[in-house]
């Protein structure tokens, strides 16, 4: 099952996206396989035919078996793949004018791991990479997969949150506290390595997404929503349903990354989500109601406008003003998703 081609042409015709700056160039993606690794590659490939663009692909991952599994709709010749991890210090990374590093997406994260493993896990690779290219004599743009999660706790926020906000709040005893310090750290090693002359980092902090591959088994809760929906499943909510969250069709996700990846400043972060904000009880009820889902939505003490609601949401006019004006519609993004795994049953 491949992305939908209306969601391609789509990111293949943006506007705002200044394909001719790929044109002949080599660029190298970590975390090929996740969720964002999948809509990136596939898109690259897509558009590289399309407006032959004569890229290079260079994929990374520590199974190759696996990473084949996954885009074993993708035959490119232009595509090559590395097997290795890339928190070995004795790596060899490949040349290449542009790097996504992906590698350290939430999606790829596994928040069982022993604290040590997940906190190398996020920020050892990123200082092996930022130093293997920092030594190279030529220049390289990276573009560095951050997370909303670099805020922290948000549960004291009321309002979209910018980039330049102060940090609070951080709880490193727990590992969603972890998953934020190691944001904080990767990010921190980015902007010291973007001060040399040759090496150009941005960071893209990605909120919450849907849209085909989602994974529906993790700690996604529109995944494990629409999990529930396509087994026939009543939604049932850990709390009031109170909380305020946002996503972005994946399709947009990766408009603002290309967009980053050309015209991003180097040292600069730019938040990347919607900025259309819903309670997660008012999620489940409009996933409920986009696939006919007869069971009724559980929760406890319902009053989806509590007070005590928290603001995941980011405030996006920075990325905006690079040309990033255009948004798929929760409803629609829901419908697309929803599609895509019916189509797989």
């Amino acid at each position: 099952m491949n992305i939908p081609l209306e969601d391609l042409d789509y990111i293949k015709n943006y506007e705002s996206i200044e394909w001719e700056k790929l044109r002949d160039k080599k660029i190298f993606i970590t975390g090929a396989s996740g969720f964002f690794g999948i809509w990136i590659v596939n898109t690259l490939v897509y558009v590289n035919s399309s407006l032959k663009l004569n890229l290079k692909l260079i994929l990374l991952s520590r199974d190759l078996k696996k990473l084949r599994k996954k885009l074993s709709p993708i035959k490119d010749k232009f595509i090559s793949m590395i097997e290795g991890d890339i928190n070995d210090v004795n790596i060899i990374f490949p040349d290449c004018n542009f790097i996504i590093h992906a590698a350290a997406s939430s999606d790829s994260i596994n928040y069982t791991l022993h604290r040590k493993e997940m906190l190398d896990t996020l920020i050892s690779g990123s200082l092996n990479l930022f130093e293997f290219y920092s030594k190279k004599q030529k220049k390289i743009k990276i573009l560095n997969i951050s997370s909303g999660g670099f805020y922290g706790d948000l549960s004291y926020n009321q309002k979209p949150i910018e980039e330049d906000e102060n940090i609070s709040n951080l709880n490193i005893y727990n590992e969603s506290g972890l998953y934020s310090v190691g944001k904080i750290v990767s990010e921190l090693y980015a902007n010291i390595f973007s001060s040399s002359e040759h090496i150009q980092i941005i960071n893209a902090r990605c909120f919450a997404f849907v849209g085909p591959y989602l994974p529906l088994d993790k700690h996604f809760a529109i995944g494990n929503f629409i999990n529930d929906v396509l087994q026939n499943k009543k939604i049932s909510l850990s709390g009031d349903g109170s909380p305020i969250r946002s996503y972005l069709y994946m399709s947009d996700l990766v408009v603002a990354l290309i967009i980053l990846l050309t015209k991003g400043k180097s040292g600069e972060s730019y938040n990347v989500g919607s900025d259309q904000p819903i309670s997660i009880l008012n999620l489940a009820k409009l996933i409920n109601k986009i696939s006919s889902n007869n069971n009724d939505v559980s929760a406890s003490e319902v009053n989806n406008t509590s007070s005590s609601a928290n603001y995941y949401l980011p405030n996006i006019n920075k990325i905006k003003s690079l040309g990033f004006d255009k948004f798929c519609s929760l409803e629609l993004s829901v419908k697309k998703t929803l599609n895509f795994y019916n189509k797989l049953n």
